[in-house]
């Protein structure tokens, strides 16, 4: 193989490397018994990171962002029948590295969660969750804790949580 067909195999790797697959999840937010919000977050059994209930969005099976976080709750908190017509968009945006060394372009939506009685699932690799009022206390990922800084509308209500 010539130099420059070695430089552009080396160069399509990178390009690869970089690529960013699509990932979604949400926020469940709801209030305490005193009157605080508090989010849903869940514990990653291979990472040991806290994160919000979602996962990738598999194209591959032609599978649309909102059919991805329905079955993605589903398989780690076991909620079959979760409605989205009160989501509301929290924030988007590029997150690399991980254990996995791949760039995800995470999509967070938030909604009320008052209703929602989450289960772990066996198999799956969530090992734990808690409903908080001081998520910053857990070791979250990246994505996770920019969403939180930001905050999120929530009924026409804005969230936020102090780190």
């Amino acid at each position: 193989m010539g130099f420059v067909m070695e430089k552009f195999v080396r160069q399509k790797e990178e390009a690869e490397k970089l690529a960013a697959k699509e990932a979604i999840g949400i926020a469940f937010i709801r209030e305490n018994r005193d009157g605080k919000p508090e989010v849903l977050l869940v514990k990653n059994g291979k990472t040991g990171k806290w994160y919000f209930p979602g996962g990738k969005v598999d194209y591959e099976q032609n599978e649309q962002k909102f059919e991805a976080l329905k079955r993605e709750v589903e398989e780690e908190i076991g909620i079959s029948d979760l409605d989205l017509s009160q989501i509301s968009y929290a924030k988007s945006g590029l997150y690399g590295g991980g254990r996995t060394r791949q760039n995800y372009f995470i999509h967070t939506y938030a909604m009320d969660g008052t209703n929602i009685d989450p289960q772990l699932q066996e198999g799956d690799s969530i090992v734990e969750f808690v409903w908080t009022d001081n998520p910053f206390a857990y070791d979250l990922t990246d994505q996770a804790k920019a969403v939180l800084k930001q905050g999120f509308y929530i009924n026409d209500k804005f969230i936020s949580f102090k780190e």
